[in-house]
Formats: C-alpha cells, structure tokens, sequence
C-alpha cells in the first residue's frame, strides 16, 4: 500500500494547472471546493509539498501561495514550468491570469509540448528507479515504445518474480487478459500483478 500511495504521487506530477488570486498580478479560475474531512484535506496537502519539493519549491514557499481559492495543480504546473525553463517560480506565476491560458504562458516560455511530455517522463523514470528499483533507462525505453507507468512497474515486478525479461512479460499482454492471468502463466503470486492505481479524480493535465 506504501508503494501503490508513492505511485499516485508520481503519476500527480504530470497534471497541473492555476486558481484563485495568488499575488498581485495572478488572478486564476475558481477551483472546486475541498474534499470533506479534514484527513483527506491533510492527505491532499502533504501530497501537493511532496511534489512541490520534487519541484524544487521549499515548503514555506509552497505553502506561502496555497491560500484559499488557489489551485494546487496550477501551482505545480507553473513549477513545472519555471523548472523546465529556467525562469523563477514566481515569475512563472505572474505570467498566468484568467486571461492568459497554460499554452500562451508555456509559448512565452519557448516551451513545447515535446519538452514537458519528456520532463514528465524522466521524472517518473527516476522516481520508478527510487522506489521499485527499475533502471532509468529502462523506463525511458518502455515509455518510448509506448508503454505506460503502471504497465511497466507491474510489468516489472512479474519480470523479477519470473526471472523473464520485461520486455518479454509486457508482451504477454494483451487485449484480452489481464495481469492476474500472465502472473497465473507465469507460476508466480498473483498478488504481484495488482496494478498501482492512481488517486480519484486524477486526469492528464488541463491545457487551459
């Protein structure tokens, strides 16, 4: 369960976007109001400085802009954006108003979509390295044959429990089995093959 939490961390870094009037000269669409309970706004929390410290934005920082209204995801995506560019954090955000979408500020940057799809990946591919031990360059591979996070880490922990290549167990898959059933084929503990699965409600980043 530790690792399936870590993976839903990962996987966040990918979906951004801004909300509410941040600072002067930053004012973003509304977002949607909180979870109820207090666990799960706490957990959403901790989750945002998490990405925010793989980002490089310190804590006093990131917790400095999420005032009422604002957006955790624009507020990482303008991280995103201000890591891959070179430009501040701030600077980033004061680029971004209700007037100005995420592709006009990204074009400002000299940003394209290449760049971030390809920061996003290399991201993933060190965090897979940290916590499941798949080599960078492994998961840079698979991603460039298509394949997708989950796939590869489960994909990943057959391969080791079988003694197989990965390549050989993802192409095992197919459109008409499932992981349980290559872990049967495999001789292995099924339990291996439950997939990490993302965080409700989460999607691929509004480009708005």
């Amino acid at each position: 369960m530790i690792q399936q939490k870590k993976v839903k961390i990962i996987i966040f870094t990918g979906m951004l976007i801004l909300g509410g009037a941040l600072i002067p000269s930053v004012t973003l669409a509304a977002t949607p109001p909180p979870p109820p309970g207090g666990e799960q706004v706490a957990e959403s929390t901790d989750q945002y400085l998490a990405e925010a410290a793989t980002l490089g934005i310190q804590k006093e920082e990131a917790l400095k802009y999420l005032a009422p209204g604002s957006n955790q995801r624009d507020l990482l995506h303008a991280a995103v954006l201000a890591k891959v560019s070179g430009k501040p954090f701030l600077t980033v955000l004061q680029m971004k108003n209700l007037a100005t979408p995420w592709q006009d500020v990204e074009a400002a940057l000299n940003i394209t979509y290449e760049e971030l799809h390809a920061f996003h990946q290399n991201e993933e591919a060190v965090q897979f390295e940290k916590e499941f031990a798949i080599p960078k360059e492994t998961t840079l591979e698979l991603f460039a044959q298509h394949y997708h996070g989950p796939d590869i880490i489960t994909a990943y922990k057959l391969a080791q429990a079988a003694g197989k290549p990965v390549v050989d167990i993802l192409a095992m898959k197919k459109i008409n089995n499932d992981w349980q059933d290559i872990a049967k084929t495999l001789g292995v503990d099924e339990s291996i093959a439950m997939p990490p699965m993302n965080r409700p409600g989460q999607a691929a980043p509004p480009r708005q």
